[in-house]
């Protein structure tokens, strides 16, 4: 570990870690999670173990877990809230459902979901239908049509990888429609027929098991229909993405479940525009989540409308990290390197 790791870790340790409460004053850190597996398996996501060591963690430091939208409301109006953290889970994986709420439930945690909708009524994530089309494929090489000319990718037996999320990751940056085609390219290349709907391993949460989980408290918001980059996409998409996901979470939920704000897909800064953000405002949501690293602020939403460019930070992959970012150890850090970069 290097000497600067092992600085931060020990200023996280008590008593130090009282010390920085003032660099994260007025600032609640917003965690994002996606997916989660069991500790008898390897699957993808957070292990369950690690997520329920972290809420002991965090309990025993004395940080209040806070529900997302009510939260928010005080920060907007200018009021500090205590040393807490707000969990959020953005897709609606299955495993949510089978390994992460019943943890949450143990800590008495809140937790927003945001549900891509069109995956929730029964379709793939199309990133999925990447990764599940080389683990199925027969073949050992691959060669796939893009816009600018052809992609090969060769098997590295016994496994595809890292080849599957290169793939996505190039998707990513393709217009709507161009990327529609490429998908359906990529399974052509394979020569891989998909079911209709995805096996259990990439399977979301039924409507059912979102009834249940908003039972125990759990709140659900909208995360677009079909997942698209929304600045990939045209206007009558962009706004068909955002309203139609939000109209059937208040078909299928009561009122007290639907969070009203909104979470951008992928959400870095070049993933949506002041165009989405003017749809949320005349659609009445009250914030919109991005991924960009940071904390929400008292007043975050008082200027140009930022309280539809929320921060978020990925949840990290160790207890010590996480106690960087909930002690403000994180923030203290962020701030001098804002320094430096004047």
């Amino acid at each position: 570990m290097s000497l600067r790791k092992l600085l931060a870790h020990a200023a996280t340790r008590a008593p130090l870690d009282r010390l920085w409460g003032w660099a994260r004053r007025g600032a609640v850190p917003i965690l994002m999670l996606h997916r989660f597996h069991p500790d008898s398996d390897t699957g993808p996501g957070l292990r369950a173990g690690l997520l329920r060591e972290a809420l002991h963690t965090l309990r025993h430091r004395g940080v209040s877990f806070l529900a997302l939208d009510e939260t928010l409301a005080l920060l907007q109006r200018g009021q500090r809230v205590p040393k807490s953290v707000i969990f959020t889970v953005d897709d609606g994986y299955k495993d949510f459902f089978s390994v992460a709420l019943p943890i949450f439930a143990e800590f008495g945690c809140p937790v927003t979901v945001f549900l891509t909708t069109g995956f929730v009524d029964g379709a793939w994530q199309w990133w999925d239908r990447v990764t599940h089309t080389f683990a199925v494929t027969g073949l050992d090489q691959v060669t796939i049509p893009f816009p600018d000319g052809h992609i090969a990718f060769r098997r590295d037996p016994p496994s595809w990888a890292p080849h599957p999320s290169m793939l996505v990751e190039q998707l990513k940056s393709l217009a709507e429609p161009v990327r529609l085609r490429a998908l359906a390219d990529v399974e052509t290349a394979c020569q891989v027929q998909l079911p209709k709907h995805p096996p259990p391993a990439y399977q979301s949460m039924s409507w059912e098991d979102i009834r249940h989980a908003a039972s125990q408290g759990i709140t659900f918001g909208a995360h677009t229909v079909t997942h698209p980059i929304l600045s990939r996409t045209d206007q009558v998409q962009a706004q068909q993405e955002i309203i139609n996901s939000r109209d059937r979470i208040h078909e299928m939920l009561p009122p007290p479940a639907i969070s009203r704000v909104f979470c951008y897909p992928n959400g870095l800064p070049t993933d949506f525009s002041q165009r989405e953000e003017q749809i949320l405002f005349e659609a009445g949501f009250s914030g919109g989540l991005t991924t960009t690293p940071g904390y929400a602020s008292v007043g975050s939403g008082s200027k140009a409308r930022g309280q539809y460019r929320i921060p978020r930070f990925a949840f990290p992959d160790s207890i010590a990290d996480l106690l960087q970012i909930t002690t403000g150890v994180e923030a203290l850090k962020m701030g001098l390197r804002g320094k430096r970069n004047r």
